[in-house]
């Protein structure tokens, strides 16, 4: 029950935490080219 919830929300967080740094990542890449 409660703890299939949190754990759902804490991979939701993790996931979209990685998605965030991926695009971090790929913004800093492309200023370093320009």
């Amino acid at each position: 029950g409660e703890l299939h919830i949190g754990h759902s929300i804490v991979s939701r967080s993790v996931f979209v935490g990685m998605q965030n740094s991926v695009r971090e990542m790929k913004h800093n890449i492309k200023d370093a080219q320009a």
